[in-house]
């Protein structure tokens, strides 16, 4: 559809827009500027249909649309769930209970896979209590290990609730360093799970035919001594510790997806395993989250990043917390290990004919040095590269200011119309008075609290367990240690 201004300036005579163009271009001008309201007025009528729905609506909207159906929607799930938890309630609701609303339930409070189990019973519904509904019927097809795995036999009218914990993620490649005979591994000093695109873990037990390949979950490329001619090998799921040599059949690629570990068929000489590489595709978990939403107004011009007001700092993609300081000065803060340092450049630290690339992120704990420049002490960052860490942007998702400016503390000024001052360490920023009303979007990075998100989704399946049950809630995941059973 055409812009209001394009159709407006047809709609003037032809010799007037040829005077005007001939002239100054102030007539054109005041019609732009007139068909900037009718475009936003014409935005307005047609929102007002795809408000109708809670697949289309202003994400502010959802909350109220879910409270007509008497659900109350936690603001710190994803939009994309907040929707399907008012979608589907009425649905839901007439099944409580049973083993598709617990499993529902659980991915739309936590997005972690869940299944149920209870024990094989030959007793009929008809002495349950009326209110309730029954959880009944063979359990579902497992993916990977069940959970009578986890925590033996299920009790007789016992429930058992299998979360399988996800994490945020991104597509990252490694190549593998040697830690056994023919065991190469991410990382040698700790286990790296392998993660589906939904950040949920892969075990031992799983498919690996349905995983593994190109455009899947886990890509592998055969680099040096034989793999080029041994054709394609078959994935295969093993335990591969890295201490002892492990035997590896004809032809099998073996992944063992809760360590981060690949091993190639075993060689007939051993000498050809030291030459032998891999390249791992795989996603990456974080330890921050993405979060994207409108900002909490404060008066004044100022913003907080958070939706609800909070002063909390700025993370980069893995949770860690940002620090700004300016090369040149004294006072440069000295990070712990959970900290990393954006500096803030200055002209006079460039070299002679140096583009002067505003900004450098440090590697976390590392502090700022004196005998070297800025610019060689970590990764160099132009205005574009910071918003990979966090953007203020206009209701389109485009970058609205100009200049961005790093400051230790929001000044007593409102800065110019085209510049937003960010104040990293406190989670805020202020704009120019040109731009207090209107509506800006953010993007920024979080801690992902999992503990948090834990708790949430136990409460909710614990509220909806049929009348005279009870449950053992297991989250599972590949980190050592990171297996967790509850009871409710």
């Amino acid at each position: 559809m055409r812009a209001a201004a394009e159709r407006l300036w047809e709609l003037v005579p032809g010799w007037t827009r040829a005077r005007d163009k001939a002239a100054s271009g102030l007539l054109r001008g005041l019609v732009d500027t007139l068909g900037v309201g009718l475009d936003a007025a014409r935005d307005d009528a047609l929102r007002l249909l795809d408000d109708m729905f809670v697949d289309t609506c202003d994400p502010r909207l959802v909350p109220l649309i879910a409270d007509l159906v008497g659900v109350s929607i936690d603001p710190a799930i994803p939009i994309a769930r907040q929707r399907h938890q008012a979608k589907y309630a009425l649905h839901l609701r007439r099944r409580k209970g049973t083993v598709a609303q617990l499993e529902t339930l659980g991915w739309q409070t936590t997005g972690f896979r869940t299944r149920v189990r209870e024990a094989q019973s030959a007793q009929r519904t008809v002495r349950d209590p009326s209110p309730s509904a029954r959880v009944s019927g063979a359990p579902p097809p497992a993916i990977g290990a069940t959970a009578a795995d986890i925590s033996g036999r299920i009790p007789a009218g016992k429930l058992e609730i299998l979360l399988d914990v996800a994490w945020p993620v991104r597509r990252a490649q490694a190549e593998l360093t040697r830690v056994g005979p023919d065991v190469h591994a991410v990382d040698p000093a700790r286990p790296v799970g392998l993660r589906r695109a939904d950040g949920s873990p892969i075990f031992l037990r799983d498919d690996p035919g349905a995983l593994v390949g190109r455009g899947l979950a886990i890509e592998i490329d055969l680099i040096g001594a034989d793999l080029a001619r041994l054709g394609p090998l078959t994935p295969r799921f093993m335990s591969l510790p890295g201490g002892a040599p492990v035997y590896v059949p004809d032809r099998t690629i073996a992944i063992d997806p809760e360590r981060g570990r690949v091993a190639g068929p075993t060689a007939p000489m051993p000498g050809i395993r030291a030459y032998r590489r891999y390249r791992l595709h795989f996603w990456e978990p974080l330890g921050g989250e993405v979060v994207r939403g409108a900002p909490a107004p404060q008066g004044d011009g100022v913003f907080t990043f958070a939706g609800d007001g909070g002063l909390d700092p700025l993370t980069d993609p893995q949770g860690v917390r940002l620090r700004v300081g300016f090369e040149g000065e004294r006072s440069t803060p000295v990070p712990t290990a959970r900290e990393r340092l954006l500096i803030v450049r200055e002209q006079g630290y460039a070299r002679r004919r140096e583009r002067v690339i505003p900004f450098v992120l440090l590697p976390p704990g590392r502090a700022l040095r004196d005998d070297a420049p800025a610019a060689d002490q970590g990764l160099l960052l132009d205005e574009p590269g910071l918003s990979s860490l966090f953007s203020i942007e206009d209701r389109w998702g485009w970058d609205r200011f100009r200049d961005l400016r790093l400051v230790p503390e929001l000044g007593r000024e409102p800065p110019p119309d085209d510049t937003v001052e960010v104040d990293v360490e406190r989670g805020r920023f202020r704009v120019g008075p040109a731009h207090e009303r209107e509506p800006l979007r953010v993007r920024y990075h979080r801690p992902y609290d999992v503990a948090a998100v834990k708790r949430r989704g136990e409460d909710a399946l614990r509220r909806s367990l049929p009348l005279g049950r009870s449950a053992t809630l297991v989250f599972r995941d590949t980190a050592p240690g990171s297996t967790e059973v509850s009871s409710t």
